[in-house]
């Protein structure tokens, strides 16, 4: 599912977007692209799990480790989810997928 994932440095990203070269990356998000949901919540409990996602940006769980991000988006098998940088760019945020920072 994820074999397109590639390291990228922070910078790099920021230049090859475009985006504000002041733009802030806050961390790895896991994104819902058919329904364009962030994850927000995933808890695991007594043999249960519990996913909440939220259609804003700002009340996204932020990972600070790539590799938990998308162990978390590899696990939710109800719809397919992506990995990325969410980046604070000013006024809004900005979301770019298939991308591990180094």
């Amino acid at each position: 599912m994820h074999n397109n994932t590639q390291q990228v440095k922070i910078s790099d990203v920021i230049a090859e977007l475009g985006i504000p070269a002041n733009s802030k990356f806050l961390g790895y998000a896991v994104h819902k692209p058919d329904s364009d949901e962030f994850l927000m919540v995933y808890e695991e409990k007594d043999g249960a799990e519990r996913w909440l996602w939220a259609k804003t940006p700002n009340l996204t769980y932020l990972y600070h480790d790539f590799h938990q991000a998308l162990s978390h988006s590899d696990a939710y098998e109800k719809h397919p989810s992506q990995v990325g940088l969410l980046f604070d760019i000013g006024d809004q945020f900005f979301f770019a997928s298939r991308m591990e920072a180094t």
